[in-house]
């Protein structure tokens, strides 16, 4: 059985760490974030980390309430989080299952779907080549369309080779 982490914190420090150290934590993160977005003092990473700190400490000096009202929010941002991150989880989840079906069903199409898809394919890239005045994006659209052919002529004879064994 798991022993909960709860055993070996004692009443005090937890109360000093949701009131203190996490608001305290949270304040220092965000100014020293904004502070070096601002690139202000240039690449002097220290200089950054004690206005932060100063700015910290100076915010619970003069109003202590501020972290007390972080620290009564703090449940609620944590479990608030947790859901995004949970639906984010489920949302991922799912995208990763259509997609994994939309490559089994392309994977599954009969031969003559996919000469189909690939005559229609072939036309949208005549049309743009013959549209097209750039002469190495001619030389692309031409490169696929010779790559389509292929592909079309083996799906030629896959097709006639499995009508004869049908018809044998």
């Amino acid at each position: 059985m798991a022993v909960p982490i709860e055993t070996f914190i004692s009443e005090n420090f937890k109360i000093y760490l949701v009131t203190l150290i996490i608001p305290f934590l949270i304040f220092f993160t965000l100014f020293l974030w904004a502070l070096k977005q601002t690139r202000l003092f240039g690449g002097n990473n220290f200089t950054y980390v004690f206005l932060a700190a100063s700015f910290t400490i100076l915010i619970y000096a003069l109003q202590p309430n501020t972290f007390a009202f972080l620290a009564s929010y703090l449940a609620q941002i944590s479990i608030a989080s947790s859901m995004i991150v949970f639906v984010g989880l489920i949302a991922l989840i799912f995208w990763a299952i259509i997609v994994r079906g939309v490559g089994m069903a392309e994977k599954l199409k009969s031969d003559e779907k996919k000469l189909e898809d690939l005559r229609r394919l072939e036309s949208r890239l005549m049309e743009k080549f013959s549209r097209e005045r750039n002469v190495k994006k001619r030389y692309e659209f031409n490169s696929k369309l010779n790559e389509i052919e292929r592909e079309m002529q083996m799906l030629n004879i896959r097709m006639k080779k499995r009508a004869r064994t049908i018809y044998s």
